[in-house]
């Protein structure tokens, strides 16, 4: 069995030292209640011990979890390695930011035997991490990044945000030249959007920023594409490009091709092929239950696991499997006009996205229908 077809391992790390003005994920300030989480967390792994005999890949996300000392991320990842067994050749990845960023930091993760960084860089412009709340300058971002592709990993993925209020798509352009001038080995581009509860969505409300036209924004995501796969990154997925197969996220695969994942702390979800679960969004409730305290719990039907499975697939280059297809159409004359209007092209039996049917993927999706 291939790596990125085992299941994956996710801890979810809480802490922040500032919440940035466009994260809805959940997070909490750095505080004395590390210890206490992390007592919990040790607690909810020893309850799944069973979950599969192997795992592909471990990925601390956040959060921030490089606001974690190297002591406390050795011993979870060394109780990791104790409950559960992980491939040879697995995939261990911590985001990280680029103010935590130090020789000696990165040299302490390699020992703690991480082999992929995922550091947010979000931009390389100043004005836009003024304005995205971020903690470090593009000054420093470009630092880091030196910094983590010297150490010896030669796994460094870097993430960056387009369509920024007033960003123009010179300045986008800008950088995208900046991130190809370093080559990291992956590299991520999200589209800002406004998720309530944030502050910049409170901004966006009271009409104190905008958001750059439609057009705009489809034009930066082909402008990245374009210039991405031009200079050697492979597209693999919606916001995912990475120098060959090798380089691209296993255990980020792991959600979009439907397979296991097992996910500890608040917050995190969990998928066994059947059920899915996550645990609550709190951190006090988080610690007293060690996990037992869920957040919801859903049992997917065949039909429904089908349905993801094409969604999911849309937003991938492996496409979907085009017997799978048929079946979830009205009507199979939906390909060639899908075709016609170069949203999808066939490969070897699949129904592969091409970039523009990449920028309207969730549209595509809707053209399928859940079987009675």
């Amino acid at each position: 069995m291939k790596t990125d077809d085992l299941p994956g391992l996710y801890i979810h790390v809480p802490f922040c030292r500032e919440k940035c003005r466009y994260c809805d994920f959940f997070s909490v300030p750095v505080s004395g209640q590390l210890e206490q989480w992390k007592e919990a967390l040790l607690r909810e792994a020893g309850q799944h011990h069973d979950f599969a005999p192997q795992f592909g890949s471990l990925y601390l996300g956040g959060g921030t979890p490089s606001t974690l000392p190297l002591d406390a991320l050795g011993e979870i990842t060394g109780c990791m390695r104790e409950l559960y067994e992980f491939r040879e050749d697995a995939e261990v990845t911590i985001e990280i930011n680029p103010e935590d960023v130090s020789g000696d930091y990165i040299d302490g993760l390699i020992d703690l035997g991480f082999n992929r960084l995922s550091l947010g860089v979000q931009s390389f412009r100043d004005e836009d991490l003024l304005l995205l709340g971020r903690g470090h300058d593009a000054a420093r971002a470009e630092n880091a990044l030196e910094i983590c592709l010297e150490s010896g990993i030669d796994n460094v993925s870097i993430d960056l945000i387009y369509a920024i209020c007033y960003q123009s798509p010179k300045n986008w352009q800008y950088n995208l030249g900046r991130a190809l001038s370093f080559q990291p080995q992956h590299i991520s581009c999200y589209e800002l959007t406004f998720k309530e509860n944030t502050e910049l969505y409170e901004m966006y409300r009271n009409g104190e920023v905008l958001s750059p036209p439609e057009e705009t924004q489809r034009d930066m995501f082909i402008d990245a594409s374009r210039t991405l796969t031009e200079n050697g990154y492979w597209h693999y997925e919606v916001s995912s490009y990475s120098l060959g197969e090798k380089r691209m996220s296993r255990h980020n695969s792991i959600y979009w091709k439907h397979f296991p994942y097992l996910g500890l702390g608040p917050s995190a979800h969990s998928f066994d092929g059947r059920m899915r679960w996550w645990n609550c969004s709190c951190l006090d409730e988080y610690i007293n239950s060690a996990g037992a305290e869920k957040g919801g719990l859903e049992e997917l039907s065949f039909g429904a696991l089908e349905m993801e499975e094409i969604f999911l697939g849309l937003r991938t280059a492996e496409g979907i499997d085009l017997e799978l297809a048929k079946r979830y159409l009205s009507d199979e004359k939906l390909i060639e006009v899908l075709i016609g209007y170069g949203l999808l092209n066939i490969e070897k039996g699949r129904l592969v996205p091409t970039r523009k049917g990449y920028l309207f993927s969730d549209y595509v999706a809707t053209f399928f229908r859940p079987q009675a």
